[in-house]
């Protein structure tokens, strides 16, 4: 397994920002879940990364080992019993890099698809690009619900990345607030008939 190690400086401060952002999505994906279960109309709940501490120095530097796959961020149940698959990026760029998703990752869904679980890619975009940005009609956010057959497609057809336009056309586009809007299930029901 891979050792996660934090170093000092820039790069430091760098990942500790990502990270908190991520971190920051993931609650409010996890508000949005949690408002669908007392709605009852799913349940869907976060894995935890499963990380081992081997180590913490003097200066307060965490070093720790994954001691398992991680595999997707959230799985659960859609009203009626389905089964359900996600995982959630955040997204700074115009596109989508599909690098971004693990291996075990692609093995998780590979595994789960054929056994009926519906399997979905949640995006969190801010297209650093005019182009992305006038696909959301000027909006500098949108969530995309993108279903993962969507993934399975650019990437084999071997394509680096799914497009502004495919980010675009799986953007909640409804004005509500995308963690209410979540929470009603419609953008996952709308992808993963």
């Amino acid at each position: 397994m891979r050792p996660l190690a934090l170093t000092s400086g820039a790069g430091r401060a760098r990942r500790s920002l990502q990270r908190r952002a991520g971190e920051a999505f993931e609650q409010e994906l996890s508000a949005a879940f949690a408002l669908a279960s007392a709605r009852g109309v799913a349940w869907i709940t976060k894995r935890p990364t499963p990380v081992a501490i081997t180590r913490v120095s003097a200066g307060g530097v965490v070093t720790g080992k994954l001691t398992g796959s991680p595999g997707v961020d959230y799985v659960g149940a859609l009203l009626g019993g389905r089964s359900i698959f996600l995982e959630a990026k955040r997204c700074s760029s115009g596109t989508f890099a599909l690098d971004a998703i693990e291996q075990p990752q692609w093995s998780e869904m590979a595994r789960v698809g054929p056994l009926g679980a519906a399997r979905v890619l949640v995006v969190r975009w801010m297209p650093d690009t005019a182009k992305g940005r006038a696909l959301l009609g000027g909006r500098l956010v949108a969530i995309c619900v993108v279903p993962w057959s969507e993934c399975e497609r650019a990437r084999d057809a071997r394509e680096a990345s799914l497009s502004a336009e495919t980010l675009a056309k799986y953007a909640d586009t409804t004005g509500l607030h995308w963690v209410d809007r979540l929470a009603s299930v419609d953008p996952l029901l709308r992808v993963v008939k």
